[in-house]
């Protein structure tokens, strides 16, 4: 049992060494750390880690008691769940979504919105325009490329001739 302790700490009812309120214990240092339910701060007032059933969102912990929740982004608001878990549309639930790309689904089974450069089509994930799916991505398919990031066109110059780029034919 302690009766005194170095400079910083506090003794506590067990005897013990503690932080005071309002510090947080950091490289064997007490920490200034006035931030609610914050579990860590690594620099004075900069929290690190939150308390349990709370997330960090720009130096503030949020409310997160939503099951299988991993961050909030505001209290009780989900923002991304555990995989292969995707938020409702609602934001209060983690639930399953067996559409693939599919990254926020309604509680019926329809998809909100998609993951890279998917789009949402009667209620599936599809890729825009002409596009091709390679897995998580769309991509366009030889010889196009993918012009504005939102469709497949051919180069500057060629002309579209059905799934063939072609060079326009010169006239006299």
């Amino acid at each position: 049992m302690c009766s005194t302790c170095q400079t910083g700490f506090i003794v506590s009812s067990t005897g013990t060494c503690i932080c005071p309120p309002s510090y947080t214990l950091f490289n064997n240092t007490c920490v200034l750390c006035n931030i609610s339910n914050c579990n860590l701060c690594q620099t004075t007032n900069n929290c690190t880690s939150c308390l349990p059933l709370f997330t960090l969102n720009s130096n503030i912990c949020l409310t997160c008691n939503i099951n299988n929740c991993n961050s909030c982004y505001i209290n009780n608001f989900c923002q991304s769940c555990i995989s292969p878990l995707v938020v409702n549309s609602l934001g209060n639930m983690c639930i399953n979504c067996n559409i693939s790309n599919c990254i926020l689904c309604q509680s019926n089974g329809a998809c909100n919105n998609c993951s890279n450069n998917y789009i949402v089509s009667n209620d599936v994930c599809v890729c825009p325009n002409n596009q091709l799916p390679n897995g998580t991505y769309c991509y366009c398919p030889t010889p196009f490329i993918l012009v504005n990031n939102t469709v497949c066109q051919c180069k500057n110059t060629y002309v579209q001739n059905g799934t063939n780029c072609i060079c326009p034919s010169l006239t006299t």
